[in-house]
C-alpha cells in the first residue's frame, strides 16, 4: 500500500554505497510523496510425514526480497543520484550547474537508502533501481521509481540485558533474521524501547551480525525489547524542480 501520509511529513535520504554490500549513512535528502518498500519474509511449510498429513509441522525461512517503489521530486541535485542507480554514469564535469553523462550498461552503483516513518527510518542496503517514470504534478515534474535492495533494517529486539560499560555491548536476538545488524553503521542513534520508557544508544563498533557497542548505558532495557533507527533532521540543497 502507498504511504503517502508519512510521505508528505517524511524524507527519503540516500548515499552511495562503496560495494553493494556495505552499509553508509545516508547524507542527501529528498522529499518524498509515496512509498511501497517492502521487505517480505518467504516462508515455506515442513509437512513431514507424522501425525495429521495436514498439519504443518515447522516453518522454514525462504529467500527474502526488497522491493518497492518510491515517488519522488525530480530535481538536478538529487534526481542524478536515482540515475545512477539505473544507468552508467561518466565523469561528473562542470560546476553550478554540473554536467552528469549517463549511458546504458551493468556498472550503475549500489545506494543506501532510509525512508522516513515518523521519528523512526527503514533503510534499505544494495538498493538499485529498474525503472523510471515521469509525472507531473501542478506543472511540477514528479518520478515514480522501481527500487529493489539486497537487505534492509526496520527493528529488533534484545536477546538480552547488555553488560559491560562504556561502551555497553548488546546482543540481538536472530528469530526473525541470522544477521540482525545488518544495515547498522558506526555513528547511527538507535531508540531503544520497552514498551514504557525510550533511550538513545549511538552505535560505537558494530562487531559482528548479531552484537553491537553502544556508547550510553542501556542496560535497563531486557530481553525482547526493541531497537529501531532515529530519523536524521534533514537538510535539503534543492532547487528548482523540473517542469
Amino acid at each position: 500500500m502507498q504511504n503517502v501520509f508519512v510521505g508528505n511529513r517524511g524524507y527519503l535520504a540516500l548515499k552511495v554505497q562503496a560495494d553493494k554490500d556495505t552499509a553508509i549513512v545516508p547524507t542527501a535528502f529528498v522529499p518524498y510523496y509515496a512509498e511501497s518498500m517492502v521487505t517480505t519474509d518467504t516462508k515455506h511449510r515442513q509437512n513431514s510425514v507424522k501425525g495429521n498429513r495436514m498439519f504443518a509441522q515447522d516453518t522454514h525461512p525462504g529467500l527474502r526480497s526488497h522491493v518497492g517503489s518510491v515517488t519522488v521530486l525530480a530535481e538536478a541535485n538529487t534526481l542524478a543520484r536515482f540515475m545512477d542507480m539505473l544507468l552508467t554514469k561518466g565523469s561528473t564535469t562542470g560546476s553550478n550547474p554540473y554536467t552528469h553523462p549517463f549511458t546504458v550498461g551493468d556498472t550503475e552503483d549500489y545506494y543506501t537508502i532510509d525512508i522516513q516513518k515518523g521519528k523512526y527510518v527503514e533503510r534499505f542496503v544494495g538498493v538499485k533501481a529498474n525503472s523510471m517514470k515521469p509525472t507531473y504534478v501542478d506543472n511540477t515534474m514528479q518520478m515514480e521509481i522501481g527500487l529493489t535492495a539486497l537487505s534492509s533494517f526496520k527493528m529488533a529486539t534484545l536477546s538480552a540485558t547488555p553488560t559491560g560499560s562504556g561502551p555497553y555491548t548488546v546482543v540481538l536476538n536472530t528469530d526473525k533474521d541470522p544477521e540482525p545488524t545488518q544495515g547498522l553503521v558506526v555513528g547511527d542513534v538507535l531508540i531503544f524501547d520497552d514498551g514504557s520508557s525510550e533511550v538513545e544508544g549511538t552505535i560505537a563498533a558494530v562487531t559482528n551480525g548479531t552484537t553491537l557497542s553502544i556508547t550510553q548505558n542501556v542496560t535497563a532495557f531486557g530481553a525482547g525489547d526493541s531497537i529501531r533507527l532515529k530519523a536524521q533532521t534533514p537538510s535539503y540543497t534543492l532547487v528548482t524542480p523540473f517542469s
